[in-house]
């Protein structure tokens, strides 16, 4: 019975350990492909306030004054506490006895002295061993009335300490992700249409393919619901790419090869929008079906309300959602937008939020730690170690041949005695017992079916705006 509980309990530990290594990997990896700063806020908060609240209440319901099982766990330790006085008492009996006795003795004498002694030594606690083991399998039927809270508290910190591996792991992949961008930034990529991803391949519901985090994940999120918009009312299919450079600063040739090699746009219906930010250039790309409907001279003329006064105020994130306003309103026969509105990217707060991953993921190891801790307390409070508080409460073997027969090598006396904490002492010494993104990845979400485009092409209506 005894054996086969240890076996569960160890089990039970494993699978524990094991399930918390592969959803750390599986959150790192998704932290690092598809995770953001606002959500790895949002997780951690939200873990704070579950399980700390958790601990909280089960911590207070734990300390209430008149606790049974509190009392019934501290007769056991009594009794052994008693077992193990016993047996140290022994231990001390047998040692004075071995050491007046040698002190007459030569040396022969002395060593079947000193083997007699220990003898007599572990009966004694081999006996108290057996007495340990019938106490804990009478706690094991005592305490039944108190296993179902047990059970809880070990169930709530495992799915704790799994949650927290998690958690950790996907904020420690956005915290890769902002460091491997923040290197990349710091090398030019020219792009070309080879080299770009569509996340509305992964992601039926995003168009917007922004790796160097030129506008601000909530613009991508604005962006994303308008061209969805777009796609569901008008049926117009979109993709937008928002990077520092194209290659030779050519982005018409950019926006074309995307028509030819992606087929934006189902009955030639397809719009494409670029903005190489660095190069201070962008494109509006339509497909041959579009062109009647969005004509060169309106995009150039709402390029030049809504999107060339925002970049040259260095506010790309306002300038992608007005312009992408005016398009759609224009499509659909509505009032052009006011712009007024700014939508300029926080970047200090964008700054402040990403530094503090850092800081979360040092928190998530502390609560860690802390989550041991209270493994470990609740455990000496509810008698799940007893095993271990009668082991830790039993000296060491005291008979110990190098300790017993080196004094006698050097004529030493009383060489030998019996302290707490089976502790030895000789001349004034003593021992004590004891993937990343670009060239073809994607940043889609992957969370929802993948999209498609409809096999559409363009004549290179459009127009390009410089600033």
């Amino acid at each position: 019975m005894k054996t086969k509980k240890k076996l569960l309990n160890i089990l039970f530990l494993l699978v524990v350990i094991m399930t918390s290594v592969v959803l750390l990997f599986i959150s790192i990896n998704n932290g690092f492909s598809n995770g953001s700063v606002s959500h790895a806020q949002t997780l951690f908060w939200g873990y704070l306030a579950i399980f700390g609240g958790g601990v909280l209440t089960l911590g207070i319901l734990e300390s209430a004054s008149e606790n049974p099982c509190h009392d019934a766990v501290d007769v056991f330790k009594k009794r052994i506490d008693n077992l193990a006085d016993g047996l140290n008492a022994s231990g001390l009996d047998y040692t004075k006895k071995y050491i007046n006795a040698r002190n007459t003795a030569n040396y022969n004498q002395a060593l079947d002295m000193h083997s007699m002694y220990k003898s007599y030594y572990l009966v004694r606690r081999e006996k108290y061993k057996q007495q340990i083991d019938e106490l804990l399998e009478e706690w094991a039927t005592a305490g039944k009335p108190y296993q179902l809270t047990s059970i809880l508290w070990k169930v709530f910190l495992s799915v704790a300490v799994i949650a927290q591996f998690t958690s950790c792991g996907y904020t420690l992949g956005v915290d890769i992700k902002n460091s491997y961008t923040e290197s990349k930034e710091n090398h030019q990529i020219y792009w070309t249409a080879k080299d770009v991803s569509l996340p509305h391949l992964l992601d039926s519901t995003c168009y917007v393919f922004n790796p160097e985090n030129i506008v601000s994940e909530h613009t991508v999120s604005i962006l994303n619901e308008k061209l969805q918009q777009m796609n569901q009312e008008l049926g117009i299919e979109s993709a937008v790419f928002i990077v520092g450079h194209v290659q030779n600063q050519d982005i018409f040739r950019f926006a074309q090869d995307v028509f030819d090699l992606y087929k934006i746009g189902r009955n030639d219906r397809g719009l494409v929008m670029v903005l190489a930010y660095e190069d201070h250039v962008y494109r509006t790309h339509t497909g041959y079906a579009l062109e009647s409907e969005l004509t060169d001279a309106e995009c150039h003329q709402l390029e030049a309300r809504y999107l060339i006064p925002y970049l040259k105020a260095g506010q790309p994130d306002s300038a992608m959602i007005h312009l992408t306003s005016a398009f759609y309103n224009t499509l659909e026969n509505k009032p052009l937008p006011y712009a007024s509105s700014s939508y300029s990217r926080n970047t200090e707060s964008d700054t402040n939020s990403e530094d503090a991953l850092t800081g979360y993921v040092f928190l998530y190891l502390l609560g860690l730690v802390i989550l041991f801790i209270i493994y470990f307390v609740v455990g000496d409070i509810r008698g799940w170690h007893l095993h271990i508080y009668a082991k830790n409460k039993r000296q060491t073997n005291i008979f110990k041949k190098e300790l017993s027969i080196l004094p006698l090598l050097f004529g030493g006396n009383d060489f030998m005695f019996f302290s707490g904490g089976g502790s030895s002492s000789h001349s004034g010494s003593s021992r004590s017992g004891g993937s990343s993104w670009g060239g073809g990845s994607s940043w889609g979400g992957g969370h929802f079916s993948g999209g498609h485009y409809g096999g559409g092409g363009s004549g290179g209506g459009g127009s390009t705006s410089r600033w």
